[in-house]
């Protein structure tokens, strides 16, 4: 479930981010460097999950949900949509998969 936040005090939950922003591309808040540097330990750890795993928790409600804002910025998965982007997986080409 991708859960794209509408402002500070609200969240919208659903599959309707197309409806909600037409084709806007999601964009990663932090570069590659930060989150392999920065953040080693995450990155580590979600490079050592298959693909499946990680596509699967950017689906899942709870505390590894995809977050975004309305610009398309990614907010919380930063880490794990660079480790697809490692692999060759464009995360704008899973929309429609993330967002059943």
């Amino acid at each position: 479930m991708v859960v794209l936040l509408l402002d500070k005090s609200k969240k919208w939950k659903g599959k309707k981010w197309k409806e909600l922003n037409g084709d806007k591309k999601w964009k990663k808040v932090h570069p590659d460097k930060t989150i392999k540097n920065d953040n080693k330990s995450s990155y580590d750890y979600w490079s050592k999950k298959s693909t499946k795993e990680i596509i699967d928790s950017l689906k899942k409600a709870g505390d590894d949900e995809l977050l975004i804002n309305k610009n398309g910025t990614i907010m919380d998965g930063n880490t794990r949509t660079t480790v697809l982007k490692d692999r060759g997986i464009d995360i704008n080409d899973l929309k429609d998969t993330i967002c059943k």
